[in-house]
């Protein structure tokens, strides 16, 4: 730990607790996913996709580091690979040590519903917001 501070780790008797046992698998198979994507040979390419597929994920543990890391990606041809990935790898690592929340979890749902606000009528839209605001307070009690 002392060598590697952002790794998954957690010590065995906090993962009774639902939260930090959800948090830390969520950290584990992230960084597996994430380690497999760098063991191809476009490692910017795959970087990219793996932050595609993961962006929301990012988004219901920090919100503030996925702004960060987005902007990362979008700049990433202005750097190296390695210190592209290596900035990414840290950023990532850090966003996943953060908890996820019932309110984290509503922003995703609400930017998620942006997907199909052109699908959806304007009572579904209202019904869907209504839905996760009772799932925000339901969980926050």
């Amino acid at each position: 730990m002392e060598h590697f501070p952002l790794l998954p780790v957690e010590e065995d008797g906090r993962l009774h607790d639902p939260a930090l046992r959800e948090n830390f698998i969520d950290r584990i198979f992230t960084y597996k996913r994430y380690r497999e994507s760098m063991d191809r040979t476009n490692r910017r390419g795959a970087l990219v996709d793996f932050h595609t597929r993961h962006k929301l994920l990012l988004m219901a543990h920090s919100p503030k580091h996925l702004k960060e890391i987005g902007h990362l990606v979008a700049h990433a041809k202005e750097l190296s690979t390695q210190e592209l990935v290596g900035r990414y790898e840290q950023l990532l690592l850090e966003a996943m040590a953060l908890k996820s929340s019932p309110a984290k979890h509503v922003n995703v749902l609400h930017h998620m519903l942006g997907y199909f606000r052109k699908d959806l009528s304007a009572d579904e839209k209202r019904e869907l917001v209504d839905l996760t605001d009772q799932y925000r307070r339901e969980l926050s009690l």
